[in-house]
C-alpha cells in the first residue's frame, strides 16, 4: 500500500501529467483561445473528476487489478478493461519516442533559436528516425524498462519515486513558466482571446473532451490499479 496520502496523490499526478499533456494543452489553448480554457474547466468538474473518483473507488472497493475489478463489477464490462490495457500499451509505444525528442531538443536547444519548424525538424529527426537500426531509440527503450524495474517493489517504493520526480519536475516547469512570463512582459497570454466561433467547431468539443481524459489518465486502468 501507499505509505501516505501524499505519495498516492503524487503518483496519480505523475501518471496523468506527462510530456503529452505539457505539449498538447498549450497547443489547444493557442488554437482555440479562452473558449478552450472555459469549456475544459467545465468538463473537468462535470465529467472528468467524477470519472476519476469512480475509477479510484472501483479499485479501492475490489482491491484487484483493473480487469478483475471490471469483471467483479459487471462481467459484461470485462472487454472494457482489455481496451484500457491496450490503451496503456499504445501510449507507452510512442512515449519512448516523445521522451527522446524532448531530451534531444533540450540538449540541442542552442541550435534551435530563431529557426523555423522545418529547420528544427531537420536537426532533431535524424537523431531519432534513422534508416535501419536506431541506437538512440534503443537506448531510451532500455531506459524506459529500467525505470519500470526501478518501480518494482510495490506501491510504497513507487510512491516515494513519484513524489520526488513530480516535485522536481513541477519546480522546473514552474520556474520556466515564470521566466517566460517575465521575459515576455506578459505577452505570452496574448492568445487568450474569447472566440465564440470555436463553439461551432465539432473538433473543438472533441479536442477539449479528449484533453480532459488525457489530463487525468482516464480509461487506461492506471487509477483503478492505484486505487
Amino acid at each position: 500500500m501507499f505509505s501516505s496520502k501524499l505519495h498516492f496523490i503524487m503518483t496519480a499526478v505523475g501518471a496523468a501529467v506527462g510530456l503529452g499533456n505539457i505539449f498538447r494543452f498549450p497547443v489547444l489553448a493557442v488554437k482555440y483561445g479562452s473558449a478552450f480554457i472555459l469549456v475544459y474547466l467545465m468538463l473537468l468538474f462535470a465529467l472528468g473528476l467524477p470519472l476519476l473518483f469512480a475509477e479510484i473507488a472501483l479499485g479501492r472497493h475490489f482491491g484487484k487489478t483493473a480487469p478483475e475489478c471490471f469483471k467483479n463489477a459487471e462481467k459484461k464490462a470485462l472487454p472494457i478493461s482489455f481496451l484500457c490495457s491496450a490503451n496503456s500499451f499504445i501510449i507507452m509505444t510512442y512515449y519512448c519516442v516523445l521522451f527522446s525528442f524532448t531530451v534531444f531538443a533540450a540538449v540541442f536547444s542552442y541550435k534551435l533559436f530563431g529557426i523555423s519548424e522545418a529547420e528544427a525538424s531537420k536537426i532533431l529527426s535524424p537523431l531519432i528516425f534513422k534508416e535501419g537500426f536506431s541506437p538512440v531509440s534503443v537506448c531510451f527503450l532500455v531506459f524506459s524498462w529500467a525505470a519500470v524495474v526501478l518501480c518494482f517493489g510495490g506501491a510504497e517504493r513507487l510512491g516515494k519515486i513519484s513524489t520526488v520526480s513530480v516535485i522536481l519536475a513541477s519546480f522546473i516547469i514552474f520556474s520556466l513558466a515564470l521566466f517566460g512570463i517575465f521575459s515576455s512582459g506578459g505577452s505570452v497570454f496574448s492568445f487568450l482571446k474569447f472566440n465564440f466561433s470555436a463553439f461551432k467547431d465539432r473538433n473543438f468539443w472533441c479536442d477539449t473532451l479528449g484533453q480532459v481524459f488525457f489530463s487525468l489518465s482516464l480509461a487506461v486502468g492506471v487509477l483503478v490499479t492505484y486505487g
